[in-house]
């Protein structure tokens, strides 16, 4: 089979072709089978997209998930009154982690975008 771009039935598109050999009555004749493939390339495409959603969806909730319940965390501390003791490193590490989180997006998303 050989796959061809061009226009063929008033309609561009991706067409595989499939020539075979055979006899009919003693006499050879040469059959040649033309699919349209663009319908199927066009479904094959949209799922490689749902996939690639699906992961960047699951990588972005991976990060943003503890970066929410942190911020959360942090904003009740600060109300808090009295504030406790060690309210100070809580926070230092509250913001330490929210950094990392936001970080390695950064790095996510600048690696999908060099794909």
């Amino acid at each position: 089979a050989r796959v061809i771009d061009t226009a063929f039935g008033g309609r561009m598109g991706r067409w595989s072709m499939r020539r075979s050999s055979f006899r009919e009555d003693g006499q050879p004749h040469q059959l040649i089978v033309i699919t349209d493939l663009s319908r199927a390339l066009r479904e094959e495409e949209r799922q490689a997209w749902k996939r690639l959603i699906r992961v960047m969806g699951h990588e972005l909730n991976n990060s943003l998930a503890p970066i929410r319940s942190i911020s959360s965390s942090l904003d009740n501390l600060l109300t808090r009154e009295p504030r406790p003791d060690d309210w100070e490193a809580d926070l230092h590490s509250g913001l330490g982690i929210i950094q990392s989180r936001a970080e390695s997006l950064s790095r996510f998303m600048e690696a999908y975008s060099r794909l």
